[in-house]
């Protein structure tokens, strides 16, 4: 899809998410609002993305790229990309080429903290978790009591 003062096939743009991983769950989405532009690899019209991973924690963790159309809890999942594993202040840069709209961040072992820079021809935005959504860990919705600062 092109917007108003675009080119008919898009430049590439940049996505950064940093999110928590969290072994056993999807820890951040990415919703693309463009047509996923579906092509043979290798083809020169091919979008592959391009993602630039870092772990800026301080433990090991292991997550991969999963793609769906339905993110619902019976919604079918496709792996995007093989297991990523990441050492504290590691990075490591893959290809993928997605066929479907959403793509998630799960995590497979471990727990760390993840930079990425996606960049592709498909605008992405970040979408967010409802607090019962069962893919999300539920220790980052759970409200904590904030000590009260007095006034002075």
């Amino acid at each position: 899809m092109s917007y108003p003062g675009e080119y008919v096939n898009p430049l590439p743009r940049t996505t950064f998410v940093q999110a928590l991983v969290t072994s056993g769950y999807v820890t951040a989405r990415l919703v693309a609002q463009d047509p996923v532009f579906v092509s043979a690899v290798g083809s020169p019209d091919a979008n592959l993305h391009q993602i630039t991973v870092q772990n800026t924690g301080a433990t090991a963790f292991t997550f991969k790229m999963l793609q769906t159309n339905d993110v619902s809890s019976t919604g079918t999942r496709v792996d995007a990309s093989s297991a990523i594993a990441l050492v504290p202040g590691g990075e490591k840069t893959v290809s993928i080429q997605p066929f479907q709209r959403v793509l998630e961040i799960f995590g497979t072992v471990g727990t760390g903290n993840l930079r990425m820079s996606l960049v592709s021809k498909t605008r992405y935005n970040e979408m967010a978790f409802d607090r019962k959504d069962i893919f999300f860990p539920q220790i980052i919705t759970q409200a904590r009591p904030t000590p009260v600062a007095p006034f002075i």
